[in-house]
């Protein structure tokens, strides 16, 4: 009876949790399957697994009920394969499987799992270097040194370690350095990896290329992973637009699923690219690039600003450290306005280099800067640089060449300046692509080229060696884009040919309209209807092709064609085109059909063309045409705006009048606004009269939110007070609380 109890007691144990985060993929195939049979099997009990496996001796092993346990629950690799395969073959047993399959799969799958490894690297194994921190200078004298120069803690590591202590704790967490060149910010990460402890991994995605990486293997980050993301622009910024996406998306995942935590990820950026990565669009959300990267930048990470020079403090702690490390000290001496960290990464003998090179090694050095700063990627081929570095020499200078000058002029590039790589360095690759070799511009010297040549036009032959070598389609249609702004329009368009015979189909809009520039409408057609699915902008381009040569009636049908596949952009834009033609019948029947669609603001946006050119009662008529259309106050109330900003207040008055006499009162609420901030007083009181006029609900409850914010409590109580008359139990509580706020404990109903 004993016993019975007991297993009765044993056997309604509460079945093991699945493991979940399990990496890498091999050893997810491993676990899922042992549990998908434990799930099969009826989750049995492990201490009655225990005690079946271990009384028949057709088990190879003999786990214990705890390594069972593990085998099944835990997002370890189980270390005995006899264990695993008697804990598979006896699920089978209960399923009905056939044991032969189940243990060939169990044993292939467990010599798979211990083989394969976790992404990453361990971080005890990681080389500074690998992660790009910069070489420091070297100094004279026999003394032995540290690879890395003494660190000096400034604010912004304390900072950085507090987060780090936080992803510690299981916390998943993106932080990003913002700085320039040189200023430390990969240093600091490189220090703040040191406060993580055993068995966390860094992963630096960048081979076959960074977003190439980074988009195919963020799935497989698992937990107490490093993600190092030096020079972030590389990724969020990456030419494709998908691409970068792509990856702000998978980071987004990998940072909000806990089932993955904790997952740290480091990135830096200059400050040049943080800035359109973490603005909003100035057009709108219809034209929002980089949607993706600002809410994982801004919403889910955490920004560190990291200084371009020491502080005072920062020098008295260098200072008191120079005493073990002579090239601190040499920084100290030699930097200038407290650049240690720039002068330590070498860049006083990284420009002598530069300044002082001969006329090919110079050529080399401008020709990769110009390739930079007009967008090709950091990796430049070897022959891109030969054929266009012919052009930035002078012909006395051709003629002057030696035999093997090229060869020459590159190992001299390439040679180290004092400790740190040199103008163009070396990239090693496995790519068929760069057989021939490739290189890649020192940082600095990338930074002072966009500065210092931002005014220079590249010869011909940097065009044309584009045209042949530029390596991917993303690098080639950067610099089409470049050619086509610099009014090289033959060089653009074999460009982005380029770029569309290697599979780059984004780029027929580009093609379309240079052949439009030149006349050739039937190829421009051609090229906009081949992208009318997957570009909007194309869309509208082949609408306003047939409108302006002659077929209204073709540009129409195509424009609803778009709106009824979701996009109404182009039905806006041609109602605009035929208003501005005179067209006022079809402008309108446009718009109409757009607000259909939920396109208000198209009425907004031709009432203001009509202002801007002085046709004020036409501007009026489409904003209420609007209003009494479809309800909303959009268009009336940027007309209101614009008439008040023109100084016209009456008119903007008169507006809102007619609006609240129609039971609208948000123009009026806005034109309060904008006179508070412009100190009119008065003319705010009046606005809101208007609005408070009409008597609506919402109207008193925030004419009483705008009174409270300008400190007119009084004002703010009365308006709630005929609020709460009218029923509101909304205004019952916002007067509750200003009351509480003022300290009057009295029921809000009371005298």
């Amino acid at each position: 009876m004993t016993g019975h109890t007991s297993g009765s007691r044993q056997g309604s144990q509460r079945r093991i949790p699945q493991p979940l985060g399990v990496t890498p993929a091999p050893l997810r195939d491993l676990k899922d399957y042992i549990y998908l049979l434990y799930v099969e099997a009826g989750a049995p009990p492990t201490h009655r697994m225990a005690a079946e496996i271990g009384f028949d001796d057709v088990f190879p092993g003999s786990p214990s009920k705890a390594t069972i346990h593990r085998i099944i629950g835990s997002r370890e690799l189980p270390t005995g394969q006899e264990d695993v395969v008697s804990v598979a073959l006896l699920l089978a047993r209960e399923t009905g499987r056939d044991p032969v399959e189940v243990e060939t799969r169990v044993r292939r799958m467990w010599v798979a799992a211990h083989l394969a490894q976790p992404l990453g690297i361990p971080v005890p194994d990681v080389d500074p270097f690998a992660l790009e921190v910069h070489r420091a200078i070297s100094v004279p004298g026999e003394r032995s040194l540290p690879r890395l120069p003494a660190y000096v803690r400034r604010d912004h590591d304390t900072e950085l370690a507090a987060l780090v202590d936080r992803a510690i704790e299981g916390e998943s967490l993106l932080v990003t350095l913002v700085g320039e060149s040189s200023t430390g910010k990969t240093r600091a990460c490189w220090e703040a990896l040191r406060r993580l402890p055993r068995g966390w991994r860094v992963w630096h995605p960048f081979d076959p290329s960074r977003p190439d990486a980074a988009l195919v293997h963020l799935g497989e980050v698992g937990p107490q992973t490093v993600i190092w993301l030096n020079e972030a622009q590389h990724y969020l910024l990456a030419p494709d637009t998908k691409t970068a996406e792509g990856i702000a998306a998978g980071l987004r995942s990998a940072l909000t699923d806990r089932r993955r935590g904790p997952i740290l990820v480091l990135a830096t950026v200059w400050p040049r690219f943080w800035e359109p990565l973490t603005s909003p669009s100035a057009t709108g959300a219809d034209d929002d690039r980089f949607e993706q990267q600002r809410k994982l930048l801004t919403d889910l990470g955490r920004c560190i600003a990291v200084p371009k020079t020491f502080s005072e403090s920062d020098l008295r702690q260098a200072r008191r450290k120079a005493h073990d490390d002579p090239r601190l000290a040499s920084a100290l001496a030699g930097a200038a306005d407290g650049e240690i960290t720039q002068f330590l990464a070498g860049v006083p003998e990284l420009m002598r280099r530069y300044l002082c090179a001969p006329p090919a090694e110079q050529a080399l050095v401008h020709a990769a800067m110009d390739y930079r700063r007009l967008g090709h990627g950091p990796v430049l081929p070897h022959d891109l640089l030969a054929e266009a570095a012919e052009g930035y020499l002078k012909d006395q200078e051709l003629a002057l060449r030696a035999s093997g000058w090229l060869d020459k002029a590159l190992a001299y590039c390439a040679m180290p300046c004092h400790g740190v790589p040199g103008p163009l360095t070396p990239v090693a690759s496995r790519s068929d692509v760069l057989a021939g070799g490739a290189y890649r511009l020192a940082d600095y010297l990338e930074q002072h080229g966009r500065l210092e040549r931002r005014l220079v036009c590249p010869p011909a032959s940097f065009w044309n060696a584009a045209a042949r070598h530029s390596l991917g389609t993303d690098d080639t249609v950067e610099l089409a884009r470049a050619a086509q702004h610099r009014g090289r329009l033959r060089v653009a368009a074999a460009l982005y040919e380029r770029a569309l015979r290697a599979g780059n189909t984004a780029v027929r809009p580009e093609l379309a309209g240079l052949a439009e520039g030149v006349g050739d409408t039937t190829t421009a057609k051609q090229f906009y209807e081949a992208a009318w699915r997957d570009d909007h902008l194309a869309r509208w381009e082949l609408v306003r092709l047939r409108e302006t040569k002659g077929e209204p009636g073709r540009a129409e049908e195509l424009a609803h064609e778009a709106a009824n596949q979701g996009d109404s952009t182009s039905l806006t834009r041609l109602a605009r085109l035929r208003q501005e033609a005179g067209d006022e019948e079809g402008a309108q029947r446009l718009t109409r059909n757009a607000a259909a669609r939920g396109k208000i603001r198209t009425f907004a946006g031709l009432a203001r063309s009509r202002e801007e050119v002085g046709d004020r009662a036409r501007a009026e008529s489409l904003a209420f045409l609007a209003l009494d259309q479809t309800g909303s106050t959009y268009a009336l109330s940027e007309l209101a705006g614009m008439r008040e900003k023109a100084g016209d207040g009456a008119a903007a008055e008169r507006l809102v009048l007619a609006a609240a006499e129609r039971g609208k009162v948000r123009p009026a609420i806005r034109l309060a606004g904008m006179r508070w901030q412009a100190r009119d007083r008065q003319g705010a009181a009046r606005a809101l009269d208007l609005a408070a006029g009409s008597g609506s609900i919402f109207a008193l409850t925030e004419l009483a939110r705008l009174k409270q914010k300008w400190g007119d409590h009084d004002g703010a109580e009365q308006f709630l007070r005929t609020a709460v008359s009218r029923g509101s139990m909304f205004a019952l509580t916002e007067l509750g609380r200003l009351r509480d706020k003022a300290g009057d404990r009295q029921a809000p109903g009371g005298p």
